[in-house]
């Protein structure tokens, strides 16, 4: 980027600067499914905006309660059980049909959250194409889906939440590939 001084000639100085990385994301502040019943299962589709300055990549974490270690990806207002575990959230964010994410089921082989460390990776040798704005016109944004399965005869119902952190990194420097 270059700027000028406008005003006189004489006074004008040119140099060159370097403006820094700047590595933010733009997401929804939530992500509905809807009112589910057991054995249902609901499709979201979440657009990412990359509104940094450079390429990015990005990690993805869930977990219930605000305890990042929790085995949860939702916890519920009644029931029993009161807990759905990270095994009943699955997601892409890579080859989805970006439009409805329609081709996106539950019972597909998609990645899901089945562990206390899942966090997981897309970067440059992983791509989920997260690119710089080029400019004004056209956001740089990519989809995700996911697809939450209510588990039948363990007793939840209520209000479910759930947390799904995303995190922007350098694309150089995002590690932890699935």
């Amino acid at each position: 980027m270059t700027a000028i001084d406008s005003g006189t000639n004489e006074n004008s100085t040119y140099r060159n600067n370097t403006i820094a990385k700047l590595i933010a994301l733009m997401i929804p502040s939530e992500m509905s499914f809807g009112s589910l019943n057991p054995g249902e299962t609901a499709v979201n589709r979440t657009n990412v905006t990359n509104t940094g300055n450079i390429n990015l990549g990005i990690k993805i974490h869930g977990f219930a309660n605000n305890a990042t270690g929790s085995p949860n990806a939702m916890n519920c207002t009644a029931g029993v059980d009161k807990n759905i575990t990270l095994f009943y959230m699955h997601y892409n964010v890579t080859d989805v049909d970006t439009d409805t994410c329609g081709d996106f089921t539950w019972a597909a082989n998609y990645a899901n959250l089945t562990n206390l460390s899942n966090e997981h990776a897309w970067n440059s040798s992983n791509p989920f194409n997260l690119y710089q704005r080029q400019n004004d016109a056209f956001e740089s944004k990519n989809t995700t889906c996911w697809a939450l399965k209510i588990p039948s005869g363990i007793g939840i119902s209520g209000t479910c939440k759930g947390i799904i952190s995303f995190t922007a990194c350098d694309t150089d420097d995002c590690a932890g590939i699935i």
